[in-house]
């Protein structure tokens, strides 16, 4: 201890003594290095924000096309599913009371699939351009007759931002989606 006394003494000896060592500018290099320090700081963390972001972007596009995807391959297993989606979409009214029970089932899984990735666009974890890209799907089958019967009777398991979306889209020209995809002649 009574070496560390001696050590700070002779320091300020040293500088009393010595008129080329002055420790205001010794502080004022202290503070510009400290500056540059925590700048460097910030700029680290933006890039590690940044990469973060994209690498959420990419994860959640990514779980999107997945689950869409999925959703596709569930439709394709079942012919007569496949069968009363098309044709629930576009005239509900000509399924029996079993499809019409299976469609009610399909158009909740396609919508919320829908509402999903949308929501995520909206708040900003996938790309304007990723929603664009999948909304046009949505569109082809929201403005169809039994969609738009089926948001009518369910709007209260929907977000509401959701369902401005999907009610601005009234008005939008109907694909007959018969024709995109016909039903195979029974052999």
């Amino acid at each position: 201890m009574q070496q560390n006394r001696e050590t700070l003494g002779s320091l300020s000896n040293f500088a009393s003594e010595n008129s080329m060592f002055d420790w205001n500018a010794l502080g004022a290099v202290a503070e510009l290095v400290g500056a540059i320090a925590v700048v460097m700081s910030l700029v680290y963390l933006a890039s590690q924000i940044r990469s973060g972001s994209r690498a959420l972007e990419t994860t959640m596009r990514d779980s999107s096309f997945h689950a869409l995807t999925e959703w596709n391959y569930s439709i394709l297993a079942d012919p007569d599913l496949a069968w009363i989606f098309q044709e629930g979409s576009r005239s509900p009214e000509s399924l029996d009371e079993k499809e019409r029970a299976r469609f009610s089932h399909i158009a909740y899984s396609f919508l919320k699939l829908f509402e999903n990735l949308y929501l995520h666009q909206l708040d900003g974890s996938i790309s304007s351009e990723t929603w664009e890209y999948n909304r046009h799907v949505l569109v082809l089958f929201a403005v169809q007759p039994g969609f738009r019967a089926y948001v009518v009777r369910r709007r209260a398991i929907f977000n509401p931002r959701f369902l401005t979306m999907i009610d601005a889209l009234e008005g939008t020209e109907m694909v007959n989606t018969a024709e995109l995809w016909p039903r195979p002649a029974a052999s």
